[in-house]
C-alpha cells in the first residue's frame, strides 16, 4: 500500500516523529532492491503519521458542522486541561439521572 494512504497513530509527538524518520531510513535501505520503496521514502513526509490527538483535531477541522464544535478549536495543553479536567470530573462522576449518591455512599 502507499504511504499516503495509511494512518499510523501514536500517543506523543516525539513517537510520531522517531516513526517518520525510523520510516524514512528502512524504505530508503530497502529500495536498492525494491525501487517502489525510494517514492514511498519521499512521501512519509505527506503521510499521516501523528498523534492520536492531532488525528481527531484534523478530523473535526475538516467536518466542525457536523460535529457541532466551534471550528476555531484546538488542542489543550498543560495546566489548561488539568483546570479543564477539575472543572470535568465532579460533573462526569455524576450517576445517570444528575442525582449525587448521600454521602457515604
Amino acid at each position: 500500500a502507499d504511504i499516503e494512504r495509511m494512518l499510523i497513530v501514536t500517543f506523543t509527538r516525539a513517537s510520531a516523529a522517531d516513526m517518520k524518520a525510523h520510516l524514512v531510513e528502512r524504505l530508503q535501505a530497502l529500495s536498492a532492491e525494491q525501487p517502489r520503496l525510494r517514492e514511498q521514502a519521499e512521501r512519509v513526509e505527506r503521510a499521516a503519521i501523528s498523534t492520536i490527538h492531532a488525528f481527531c483535531a484534523d478530523f473535526l477541522h475538516g467536518a466542525f458542522q457536523a460535529a457541532g464544535v466551534d471550528p476555531a478549536f484546538r488542542i489543550g495543553e498543560g495546566p489548561e486541561t488539568a483546570v479543564l479536567r477539575e472543572k470535568a470530573l465532579p460533573e462526569g462522576a455524576r450517576p445517570a439521572g444528575g442525582k449525587r449518591p448521600p454521602a457515604g455512599k
